[in-house]
């Protein structure tokens, strides 16, 4: 009885002493930007995260962790407390702040969230860094297999038939997307034209004007309220455009499909593929698709 009451409790010393290790060795990570804390959940570690800023919001239990500062921008004392080993961001408002972090022993690290290459290149880090190099590399073939069907679906659609977009990222001042950003090649996967998408530059204002002369076939605006189509239609000089007269405008979107760099991103594939083409899409028998 006393030999197995020993080995019962050196069973449980043992077990203690590995799980001790294991918490001890789980990287603690506070993240500063919403599309890497959502993809660090969707890589199964979002234990690691012990803060995150204000601006991350999904999935639903991140709302649970500390808050840490702002996007890009960490309450520095806030950040100490929590004793990191890193300090994660998409972008960060001055050096200052990456200077701050590591002079507290943090290891600080930039992954850029504008084209869908640098997505690929912030999964493949993170999964070194949080030791889950297989589920990184699932994501990846998640994402380019997701944009390969899109494309099988979407590819021999002609040029001509293919619709002009204009997607307004803000309406105050009036802002859109450009060649650079990876939501221009969303749009273009999903088979529309977007109206800036020869901008060299991710985002860029633009005057109702310079909208009236592209004659965009669609408007979607996705930070407008779902009822907001009239009140677009109803700016002036904009009635002749074709988007309007055709009643081709699409708000009132989940914001973050569209505009975050992450995991659900492909779900945007869908969702403008539904609005550039509500019907059948186009045939190209017969038809240069060039």
């Amino acid at each position: 009885m006393k030999k197995t009451l020993k080995v019962i409790l050196l069973s449980a010393a043992l077990v203690g002493t590995c799980f001790h290790s294991w918490a001890e060795d789980k990287v603690k990570i506070v993240s500063l930007s919403p599309n890497l804390t959502e993809l660090i959940f969707h890589l199964g570690k979002g234990d690691c995260i012990v803060g995150r800023s204000s601006a991350c919001d999904y999935p639903e239990e991140v709302k649970k962790i500390p808050v840490a500062g702002k996007f890009g921008a960490p309450s520095m004392e806030v950040v100490a407390g929590l004793k990191p080993d890193y300090v994660i961001s998409s972008g960060i408002k001055d050096e200052g702040i990456k200077k701050s972090i590591e002079g507290l022993g943090i290891k600080f690290l930039l992954l850029p969230n504008e084209t869908i290459d640098e997505y690929y290149l912030a999964v493949s880090e993170l999964g070194k860094v949080l030791d889950c190099r297989d589920k990184a590399e699932k994501e990846i073939l998640r994402v380019r297999n997701a944009f390969m069907e899109e494309r099988k679906i979407t590819d021999g659609i002609p040029v001509g038939k293919r619709p002009k977009v204009y997607l307004e990222v803000w309406d105050n001042p009036l802002m859109t997307v450009g060649k650079r950003s990876f939501v221009n090649d969303l749009i273009s996967i999903s088979g529309g034209i977007n109206i800036a998408g020869e901008e060299d530059i991710g985002y860029l204002k633009c005057s109702r004007e310079w909208v009236i002369l592209s004659k965009p076939d669609v408007i979607i605006a996705p930070a407008m309220g779902k009822f907001a189509g009239g009140e677009i239609s109803k700016r002036q000089g904009w009635g002749e455009i074709p988007a309007v007269k055709n009643n081709r405008i699409s708000t009132g979107m989940e914001e973050s499909l569209i505009y975050r760099l992450g995991p659900r991103m492909t779900e945007s594939l869908k969702i403008f593929r539904k609005c550039f083409y509500p019907e059948d899409i186009p045939s190209n028998a017969g038809e240069d698709k060039h």
